[in-house]
């Protein structure tokens, strides 16, 4: 009887301790901590990169390299909403990665983040383009925000400093940026959106009878027109694309070629 009370007071409560973590482990409960690779200077994403580029009608740059970089302000964050959804470097938003949005820095960038308010510090990876909206300088992802503990406050002060291996766009032994960027054509522009509807479905036959039905067609309006996009386009498959385009509006509208990339963030494109 002794032993049988040692064996419960001494291995149970172990067993016990093993079985609840195991238990407790889901989906958001610790988020992934980015690691940097080992490497001098990290591979640009073949999307996200495309300096200037323009979100509702201000242009912004695109930093060469990441090296020394620090900047200070408002950071916020971004969560349930945007999860699962593609992000301007084509990566998939997980709300649970410590992961960030910037207007600046080259994708994907790895910084350290300290909210100024408690000291907390975490390594986050950018592979996002954003906030555009108000005077933020970075969007955390829900497990970056929890991370640094401001879910509740939804803002905090903090400095960013980017950490090696650091991102070098110039110093890339891959195609540039311009020769592997997605490009978006636009097919047409219309005043009325039964024009604008005509061409589209035109344009989304053609591209299921040659194999491309997952290159995004859509509807937009901007200035007033119901504009046709097409795109991205992959490079592979642009010249195709392209005079497929032309064919259905002959010289009547001009193809206009725009870089773009998804922007979770404002719901458009940054173009």
């Amino acid at each position: 009887m002794k032993l049988l009370k040692v064996f419960i007071c001494r291995f149970l409560p172990i067993a016990g301790f093993i079985i609840l973590n195991a238990c407790s482990v889901h989906q958001g409960s610790a988020p992934h901590k980015p690691t940097p690779i080992a490497q001098e200077y990290l591979t640009p994403s073949r999307y996200g990169n495309h300096s200037p580029y323009k979100v509702f009608g201000k242009k912004y740059e695109v930093l060469n390299t990441s090296e020394g970089f620090v900047e200070r302000g408002l950071a916020s964050w971004y969560g349930k909403p945007f999860h699962g959804r593609k992000t301007s470097s084509m990566e998939t938003y997980d709300m649970y990665e410590l992961t960030a949005a910037h207007k600046h820095l080259p994708l994907p960038t790895y910084v350290e983040v300290t909210n100024l308010d408690n000291q907390k510090k975490i390594v986050v990876k950018v592979n996002d383009r954003g906030p555009f909206h108000g005077n933020r300088v970075i969007d955390l992802s829900y497990a970056a925000a929890k991370a640094l503990g401001f879910i509740e406050k939804g803002m905090a002060n903090v400095e960013i400093r980017a950490i090696p291996p650091y991102q070098s766009l110039s110093k890339s032994k891959n195609p540039t940026v311009s020769q592997t960027t997605a490009l978006t054509l636009q097919a047409g522009a219309f005043r009325s959106e039964a024009g604008a509807q005509q061409r589209l479905e035109q344009i989304q036959n053609w591209m299921s009878l040659n194999q491309l039905s997952t290159v995004e067609s859509r509807i937009q309006l901007m200035d007033g027109m119901h504009k046709v996009l097409v795109g991205p386009v992959p490079a592979a498959h642009y010249d195709r694309v392209q005079s497929a385009v032309r064919s259905f509006h002959g010289n009547h509208t001009q193809i206009s070629q725009t870089t773009c990339v998804p922007n979770i963030l404002s719901e458009s494109q940054i173009c």
